[in-house]
């Protein structure tokens, strides 16, 4: 079983081969589904938008059964995505969180420019709005595309941030040095993975 660097290790070098075009597209047989089929052991949880651009197997370079992947708009912290990081974490014994932010989010866009959105859509602008007082404290001269930007990383860090703040699960497994948890953002242009940090 991977440790929680090992499990870091591992994806920064699956996005490599990603980035270069030296994608493995590996685990993927019908022996692996074989495997797969008595039992799950991804070794890091991902937390990405669902935008369709942002597949973090790909991104990544990972197979059936390598990641717990969890997909939302803004990649925010609802109550539903924390079971689920929770359920990643315990059930599945991930030893890394990843919070994945990337570049041009429409949703994070739309939190910028006070877009029109439903009651429902609300509720995810609304966690965005965090982020980008944070950011507008420490970039406040950047253009509007840059700050958008921005924004995304910040909120990558608050999500990270708020798994420890609500989860005591996940607090513990991370006191004890069982499990990390990092932000980062993806480039879907270059396709690099930016990596913003852990200790939250």
């Amino acid at each position: 079983m991977l440790t929680p660097q090992q499990a870091l290790e591992e994806l920064k070098a699956g996005n490599r081969r990603f980035v270069s075009g030296r994608s493995l597209f590996p685990n993927v047989s019908p022996e692996r589904r074989k495997e797969t089929f008595a039992g799950q052991k991804p070794f890091a949880t991902i937390i990405a938008c669902s935008d369709s651009r942002t597949p973090p197997s790909y991104i990544f370079d990972q197979g059936l059964g390598d990641i717990f992947v969890i997909r939302v708009a803004g990649n925010i912290c609802g109550k539903t995505v924390l079971a689920s990081v929770e359920l990643g974490a315990d059930h599945c014994v991930t030893k890394l969180i990843v919070v994945l932010g990337h570049r041009k989010c429409g949703v994070v866009s739309m939190a910028v420019k006070n877009s029109p959105v439903s009651e429902a859509v609300r509720e995810i602008i609304n966690k965005i709005k965090h982020a980008e007082l944070t950011a507008k404290l420490k970039n406040p001269d950047l253009s509007e595309d840059d700050f958008i930007e921005a924004v995304s990383r910040e909120n990558a860090r608050n999500t990270a941030a708020e798994l420890m703040k609500r989860s005591i699960l996940i607090k513990e497994k991370t006191i004890r040095g069982e499990l990390e948890i990092t932000a980062a953002w993806y480039d879907i242009e270059s396709g690099e993975v930016e990596w913003l940090g852990g200790h939250y």
